[in-house]
């Protein structure tokens, strides 16, 4: 046996590629030219072999075409010639365009033949990939074409094969018929979401998917610069449709919006298969067994997470002719007369769907205010001996009393409430609120027991001079987290209430809370997105934007030192406010 020593060797089809250290040449007499030493032996070998082969064709240089592209050993970059993209651009336009109402038809070889072109494109886009996983569907070409049109044909080198231990984040992940979730050992923080009741059982690697993309869109979400991430999940399809982005049609829309994740901030993803056993964590929290997972790890944070929307129905495109949905979740065919697919739903599901929108119907806060009125008007009937069904009377006595009680302007949003609460009950009593009786009894009482107007005073920049010298010259992370939120409601025109969480569990909710990932900072001040609050029924939300000044209680160089800790201590948690210990 005789070996060449030939390193780095590469073969695609009939070519063959190699690198050499620049000045490491050899001199080859067939050609009588040097070469470098590494094609020297490999043309030594042929010759040993027979194998013929032309001068023409042995090239060498600092930058290179290899199979169409060109490669750059120095820079370690593949680039995509211009060119070539713009005409691969245009011949995927040809395949997207439409002729009326119809698309247009190409036979088969057609359709192979572009599949190769694509199958090319990888080479330099390997994230690329989910658009061959049902070449047929349009949108997969849009998406494909949109990427070519964004990208600057420029791939850096990296490695794929990266160890463990060099990993930023190391996330475990599991999901089952009743949840998800994936937690972070080395942050001790953990993300639960509950799964539908009624979700058939042959959904569940759909969920284990979703549960690992959501995982990665958790990272992404936090941190903008690149970092190299591995999830381990248990579930061996989830971890071989990830590495090799290669899966049935229907999850496709999984793997693109993953693709698109690590596309846009350049994070790195492995995705490793832990035993059952080994997954202990992850199991318990996606079961709900809270308490189990706490006994395995005491000082474990669960925090709430809502999987991406974009990935939980259809694709509101589709083309009418093609039959296309690009959805995850298959449905049954088309209506007639342009209806979507629609499946019924059973009366039990009908009730508690129409329960949880009635319950959403006003905030909670307001539920909580409107539950005490309600409150209040049971124990009037109660100690007055009335019945408890309305009526103008009942509802004048209450509003006379109650005017004698408290000030006389809340016994408004007490009738308000009372109104809300008892209507299902008793329909009439919003008629016997506005009834003449109960408005001149509201109005009189407000004229007889009125009571000035007692405000406090309003808060001005000299009060956060203040507040700013009275910080302690080596202020707590708590210490940054006051002054930043009392200097970003003044000039952000906040009520503090907007920037905190209650105490008051019941009245939480995720959705108005302002995220970290939000944050845009700039020389001239920063931003940040409020989600929504009782009144933004649809939560549209806003974004705040608060210029830097220069008065002694600008808010930038503050929010900046928060900022700053924030990120140090929590990296991984959502929320922009948190204090010390992480509520």
């Amino acid at each position: 046996m005789h070996l060449e020593l030939i390193e780095f060797l590469g073969v695609y089809s009939d070519d063959s590629f190699s690198i050499n250290n620049e000045g490491d040449i050899t001199f080859y007499p067939r050609y009588n030219k040097h070469l470098p030493t590494g094609q020297f032996k490999l043309l030594s070998l042929w010759d040993k072999l027979g194998i013929l082969h032309k001068e023409k064709k042995q090239v060498s240089s600092t930058l290179l075409i290899i199979i169409g592209i060109e490669v750059d050993p120095n820079a370690m970059t593949l680039t995509l010639p211009t060119a070539k993209r713009e005409k691969l651009i245009k011949e995927l336009n040809t395949f997207i365009a439409r002729n009326g109402r119809r698309s247009v038809r190409f036979k088969l070889n057609v359709w192979q033949r572009l599949a190769g072109y694509i199958n090319w494109v990888f080479n330099v886009f390997p994230l690329l990939k989910p658009s061959l996983n049902n070449i047929y569907l349009k949108l997969n070409l849009i998406w494909l074409r949109d990427h070519l049109v964004n990208a600057s044909g420029v791939q850096l080198i990296c490695a794929v094969n990266w160890s463990l231990d060099v990993a930023d984040f190391t996330i475990y992940c599991d999901a089952c018929l009743e949840g998800m979730a994936f937690w972070y050992p080395d942050f001790n923080v953990a993300f639960y979401s509950a799964v539908p009741s009624d979700t058939p059982s042959d959904l569940i690697f759909f969920y284990e998917a979703l549960c690992l993309i959501s995982a990665v869109h958790h990272a992404a979400a936090n941190h903008s610069s690149s970092f190299k991430i591995v999830v381990f999940t248990d579930n061996s399809n989830t971890i071989n449709i990830f590495n090799t982005l290669h899966c049935k049609p229907c999850y496709n829309p999984l793997l693109k919006f993953v693709c698109d994740i690590l596309i846009d901030t350049k994070h790195q993803l492995r995705v490793f298969h832990v035993p059952g056993e080994s997954n202990t964590v992850a199991d318990a929290l996606s079961r709900a067994r809270f308490m189990d997972a706490l006994s395995l790890v005491p000082n474990l944070s669960i925090k709430p997470f809502h999987p991406p929307a974009q990935l939980l129905g259809p694709s509101s495109h589709h083309d009418d002719d093609d039959d296309e949905l690009d959805q995850v979740i298959l449905q049954p065919p088309r209506q007639p007369l342009g209806q979507p697919a629609r499946v019924a739903w059973t009366r039990e599901r009908l009730i508690r769907e129409r329960s949880l929108a009635l319950g959403q119907a006003i905030d909670n806060s307001t539920w909580k205010n409107y539950g005490s009125t309600l409150n209040s008007y049971l124990n009037f009937v109660r100690i007055h001996d009335f019945p408890v069904e309305p009526t103008p009377d009942t509802l004048s006595f209450f509003t006379v009393y109650m005017c004698h009680q408290i000030k006389p302007k809340s016994v408004t949003t007490y009738l308000s409430g009372i109104c809300q609460q008892l209507e299902p009950y008793f329909p009439k009593v919003r008629e016997y609120r506005l009834s003449s009786l109960v408005a001149k009894t509201l109005s009189g009482s407000q004229r007889l027991l009125a009571v000035p107007t007692s405000r406090k005073s309003a808060l001005s920049q000299d009060d956060l001079v203040t507040a700013i010298q009275k910080m302690p010259s080596a202020p707590s992370h708590d210490d940054l987290l006051f002054i930043s939120m009392l200097l970003s409601g003044f000039y952000g025109l906040h009520r503090l209430g907007k920037l905190l969480f209650s105490d008051d569990i019941e009245l939480r909710d995720d959705r108005k809370t302002i995220k970290a990932a939000s944050v845009v900072v700039s020389q001239d001040g920063y931003q940040y997105f409020l989600p929504g609050h009782k009144a933004d029924r649809f939560f549209e939300g806003n974004i705040v934007i608060i210029r830097k000044n220069d008065h002694p209680s600008n808010p930038l160089p503050h929010f900046l030192n928060y900022f700053s800790s924030r990120n140090c201590h929590f990296p991984l948690s959502a929320e922009l406010w948190l204090t010390s210990t992480g509520a």
